[in-house]
This record gives structure tokens, sequence and C-alpha cells, in this order.
């Protein structure tokens, strides 16, 4: 089974992690691609170069924390990948096609309310437009 987890350190999006490791288990010979999409916001007046940093140093912190809860479980094979855009969700979505994944299992909330607000709900996206079966976890 080839699962997808999007994260982005949220408390749900590790219970994503925990609930895909529990099926990849179940499952056996089972790989998870842990996602991370590094946000470009054209509201915001950073430069490329301090996001791209200050991405990158995000990225890797989570899915380190995230590659340890699958540690826990055993036999199941973890890849890393780190996109950047201005929509998380249609990163996911493309990630999704080029992966042939058979599931994507994402928390069901993750940014803040005015930020869902503001730029609408990524798994609600993911869910609506992905190639493959969509898990929401909460």
């Amino acid at each position: 089974m080839k699962l997808l987890v999007p994260i982005d350190g949220s408390k749900h999006s590790l219970k994503a992690v925990n609930y895909a490791a529990t099926m990849a288990e179940k499952f056996g010979d089972s790989t998870i691609t842990l996602a991370y999409v590094i946000m470009y916001e054209p509201y915001f007046m950073d430069s490329p170069e301090l996001i791209e940093k200050n991405g990158q140093s995000k990225a890797e912190m989570v899915l380190g924390e995230a590659e340890k809860e699958i540690a826990k479980y055993s036999g199941i094979g973890v890849e890393k990948i780190v996109e950047h855009g201005s929509s998380a969700g249609d990163k996911i979505i493309d990630i999704a096609e080029g992966g042939k994944y058979d599931t994507i299992v994402m928390g069901s909330q993750g940014l803040s309310n005015l930020k869902r607000f503001l730029l609408g709900s990524v798994s609600t996206r993911v869910s609506q437009y992905a190639p493959c079966t969509v898990v929401l976890v909460r």
C-alpha cells in the first residue's frame, strides 16, 4: 500500500501520521510518503531567501517529528517530499497525481480560523480533487 500523508506540524497532522502508520502496519509491505509544502504567500513581504530558509528549517523539524512517530511501528517504508507553492491543496493534489498513491491520509484541520477563511480549507480542496481515496483524521 502506498500512502501520502501531507503534514504541517499541527496536532491533526500528527494524528494523521499515526493513523496512516496503523493502516500501513496492518496491510504490510507499505510505504508512507510524508509531504510538506513551503508556502509562498504573496501577501507577505519577506524575501524569497528568508521564506526558503525558514521554510526548510520548519520542514526538517516537522518531517523529523513525523518520521519518529512512524518509527514506533514496524515494517513501514518512509519517503519525504518538500514542495513549494502558494496553494498547499494544489501541491498535494499534484504530488498525489504524480505518485500513484492508493490513499491520502491527512488531518482535517491545520490552519488557523483566519487563514482557513481567507484561503479555504486544504483538506476540503484535496478531498474534492484528489485522484485517489482521501481519509480525513480528526
